[in-house]
Order: structure tokens, then C-alpha cells, then sequence
């Protein structure tokens, strides 16, 4: 019964057993779940990430445990939180969400989660090492991407024109 929870919370409610690029639509998934909690409060999109997180953790190990594999291409939460935690930093550091901001948030999570940059793969190679680790692994790099990816923002919002991220708003902070 909870591995069968833990498989459908894996993976994104099924969106992980897409064929191709399932991360990649786990992403997607994770920005439309990210507005739509940020659009219902702004204040509950850390509470999201957060309990999405340590929920991650638990239904990664579970299905790391059954399948013996330990990155199962499937699992998705971790795009998922890693793709709120991108939106919800981006947020913090340009003080409104425009559609340019969500594209440069998207763009940027998904090029430091397929690249995986130091320390991102040190760490998700140090992690795969133990069965233990394995779900802390899983999600702990995308959670470094969505850092990577949130630097990146910070930086384009100092060196580039304010106005770029301020056409097309869709919320305020």
C-alpha cells in the first residue's frame, strides 16, 4: 500500500513514467503546481517546498529500497521541489514573478539539473554510494541546481536592464 503511495508521489502523480524527458515534464509540473500554490497564498509556497522536500525524501527511499536501483528515472518529486524552490527564491530576489522571470527560472533549473556542475554530480555520485543516502542524493542535487539556477537569476537581475523582468507581470510579491 505505501509503495504504491510512494511510486505515484515519486513520480508526479505518473508524469515520471512519461518516455521521454520525464524530468523535464516533471519540471512543468512542478511550476504549475509552484503558481498555483503561490496564487492561492504567496507565504505557502515555502511551506510546499519544504513538506514536498521531506515527503520526496521518504517516497524516494521507500521506491529506492523496492527497486534496488538508485536513481529510478521515474522518480520526479525532486524536479518537482527543485523547480518550486527555483520559483520561490526567484521571487524573493526580484520582488514579482513576470513571465520572463518563470521561462528564465525554468531554463536555468533544467541547465544546472541535466549539466550538473560541481559540486552538484560530486555530490549525487557520493550519495548513490549508500542505499541510505541514495533519496537524500536524488534530491539534494536538484535542490543544488535550483541554487545554481537562483545565482544565475540574481545576477541577470543585477547586470541586465530591470525592466526585462517587469513586462508581462503576473503576480507581485
Amino acid at each position: 500500500m505505501f509503495m504504491k503511495f510512494s511510486s505515484i508521489v515519486a513520480s508526479g502523480f505518473g508524469v515520471g513514467y512519461i518516455p521521454k524527458a520525464p524530468g523535464t515534464f516533471g519540471s512543468v509540473l512542478g511550476l504549475v503546481i509552484s503558481l498555483l500554490v503561490y496564487y492561492i497564498k504567496p507565504s505557502a509556497l515555502k511551506f510546499f517546498v519544504y513538506v514536498a522536500f521531506w515527503l520526496g525524501v521518504l517516497v524516494t527511499y521507500t521506491v529506492i529500497k523496492a527497486s534496488h536501483d538508485k536513481d529510478p528515472k521515474f522518480v520526479v518529486i525532486d524536479e518537482i521541489v527543485g523547480m518550486g524552490l527555483t520559483l520561490l527564491i526567484s521571487f524573493k530576489i526580484l520582488g514579482n514573478l513576470s513571465f520572463f522571470t518563470v521561462l528564465l527560472s525554468f531554463v536555468c533549473f533544467r541547465l544546472f539539473d541535466i549539466w550538473k556542475p560541481w559540486p552538484i554530480g560530486a555530490v549525487e555520485s557520493y550519495c548513490e554510494k549508500s542505499e541510505k543516502l541514495a533519496a537524500i542524493g536524488v534530491m539534494i542535487d536538484d535542490i543544488l541546481a535550483a541554487l545554481y539556477a537562483s545565482a544565475v537569476i540574481l545576477i541577470l537581475s543585477l547586470v541586465l536592464s530591470e525592466e526585462i523582468f517587469l513586462p508581462y507581470r503576473i503576480a507581485d510579491v
